[in-house]
């Protein structure tokens, strides 16, 4: 038998959209279909409850090799499809919901309330080393060479504390945003200038007289998102390396020459002699002119996640 899913990846859920009737509240539900062919055309609907790999009621949610404990299977619904010539084939839907969820009387949980959502902001200091002034000039000496002892600064990036009352586990959220960067633009920043720091939750219970939500877990849960908008330096096209992306001055011992542009070589000074010092490179493997702009070159070392799917408040317009 060979179980083949249709749709067999972990949805997070999420608020509805500006057009949506559902604004602000998300469903607690999540389905997964499998189809599969079995070999015994004379199975029962029984049998295939039944079956290795099916889902059975009160498990976790299973994908990737991995558990997902926020979800439980609440529920299994096998059909064969009849209108394929091979009648072998099944159609199972897997329900689950998420462990803990209140019933506020509408079949629907609200993902968090904002009404009593707290908000501070603040300044982490990082010593930096300065590859540029204010108005763009390259620190150097006045014979166009880098200080043997590097100027230094205390870069200043803001940061973003919300924390609000919210009704589902935030730890797979911590798992999936904790040290990311936006990958899109958000808040009116553009892609890689906003990472999440840390997220926080503490966990109490719902104390009101409503017997299907009395006792049932909320969650205060604290974000803090850091904001870098600054410039590190520019890549091969000219291009500015900015945010949470890190640039690394292109140089090198070795590279290639014009003579022989496929084959690595030691770079040689105007005595003929192995340099000892790295040179600058064109972000391409070959010397760089002693009168061109450095070149750097890019990399990401943070995980990116859309970080608007966190749904947080905009901070420039609370």
């Amino acid at each position: 038998m060979a179980i083949i899913p249709e749709t067999f990846s972990i949805i997070i859920p999420k608020r509805g959209g500006a057009d949506s009737d559902d604004k602000g509240k998300l469903s607690a539900e999540l389905s997964v279909v499998f189809q599969f062919q079995d070999a015994d055309p004379d199975a029962m609907t029984f049998d295939v409850y039944n079956y290795p790999g099916i889902p059975r009621r009160g498990e976790m949610y299973f994908i990737n090799g991995k558990f997902i404990p926020q979800f439980i299977c609440r529920g299994v619904h096998a059909e064969k499809i009849v209108d394929r010539r091979d009648s072998n084939w099944w159609t199972v839907e897997a329900k689950y919901k998420l462990i803990g969820t209140p019933d506020f009387g509408s079949g629907e949980t609200p993902e968090f309330d904002e009404s009593m959502l707290t908000f501070s902001s603040g300044t982490i200091i990082v010593p930096t080393v300065a590859k540029y002034d204010y108005f763009g000039n390259k620190i150097q000496n006045s014979a166009g060479q880098l200080f043997d002892q590097p100027a230094q600064y205390d870069k200043r990036i803001s940061t973003f504390s919300f924390t609000r009352v919210e009704y589902f586990n935030p730890n797979l959220k911590r798992i999936l945003y904790e040290g990311a960067v936006n990958s899109v633009p958000m808040w009116g920043m553009p892609a890689y200038t906003i990472l999440v720091q840390e997220i926080r939750a503490s966990k109490s219970v719902v104390q009101t007289n409503n017997p299907s939500t009395q006792g049932a877990p909320i969650w205060n849960v604290s974000y803090e998102l850091a904001i870098d908008v600054s410039t590190h330096g520019y890549d091969v096209n000219g291009n500015e390396i900015y945010g949470w992306q890190t640039a690394v001055l292109d140089c090198g011992k070795s590279g290639y020459m014009k003579d022989s542009p496929e084959e690595l070589v030691r770079f040689r000074d105007d005595e003929e002699l192995e340099v000892d010092e790295p040179q600058r490179l064109d972000g391409h493997g070959n010397r760089l002119d002693k009168a061109a702009q450095d070149v750097y070159l890019r990399y990401m070392l943070h995980r990116l996640e859309n970080l608007n799917d966190l749904n947080l408040p905009n901070p420039f317009l609370i």
